[in-house]
């Protein structure tokens, strides 16, 4: 039986299969090289920030959001980027996150489709408000630790190492209380899925127990607290 790696086994794995992942090595390679299945190496990878499926598309220049890319998206009659990142969030009061209401990816990363393309909301965002472009090799960190926020303030460019760093710190990757939702306990998802079952909406069940309102759609879509029944 295959043992669980320890939050630092993870993060430190990771690391290792970012910069093989980085130097053109796929995931199922990686996956065979170390005889594990590929789905942990991307977990691995996605704990210290780097989710490879949208790398890989960034090193193919696929989502290299540039201020001339978004000039032209605007001539063709399309809404500006400003537009998108408004009309698909919401300001959280208690925490000042924007919290994205649109698509998101596994990790909880907001995404969004412009011109028949995915891009993560969050580097959208950045780009959009901070009117640069993200350097190669960087990518944009969460200074609130809110997978969902496109707040710009609560953004700024780091490396993975930076990334898996602030993870061993917080840590932010481990499971049930102590994460970023530790005001809850496992006795309250139960009665969260309840109340979301019945209709009730998020903001009113986040109000209740003194979280945001995209801990609730979280706990909804099971990318935190999956593990309690």
């Amino acid at each position: 039986m295959t043992r669980w790696w320890t939050q630092e086994e993870k993060i430190e794995r990771g690391r290792v299969f970012v910069d093989m992942h980085r130097a053109g090595v796929s995931v199922s390679h990686i996956a065979r090289k170390f005889d594990q299945d590929a789905g942990r190496i991307v977990r691995a990878m996605r704990a210290v920030g780097y989710d490879p499926s949208i790398e890989r598309h960034n090193r193919e220049g696929h989502r290299t959001i540039t201020p001339e890319g978004r000039a032209a998206w605007a001539a063709k009659g399309n809404i500006s980027s400003f537009e998108l990142i408004e009309q698909n969030s919401i300001p959280e009061p208690n925490s000042g996150c924007w919290l994205w209401t649109g698509a998101c990816t596994g990790a909880g990363y907001g995404a969004i489709g412009i011109g028949g393309k995915w891009w993560l909301a969050h580097r959208l965002s950045y780009t959009t408000f901070h009117k640069t472009e993200i350097p190669a090799r960087y990518i944009v960190r969460h200074t609130c630790d809110n997978p969902p926020c496109v707040n710009p303030d609560h953004l700024l460019l780091g490396t993975v190492k930076d990334n898996s760093d602030d993870a061993i710190k917080r840590d932010r990757n481990s499971h049930g209380i102590g994460i970023w939702t530790a005001k809850l306990s496992p006795k309250d998802i139960p009665a969260i899925r309840d109340r979301l079952a019945k209709g009730e909406v998020y903001t009113a069940i986040a109000s209740d127990l003194g979280v945001s309102s995209s801990t609730i759609g979280l706990i909804k879509r099971s990318r935190i607290w999956r593990r309690v029944q």
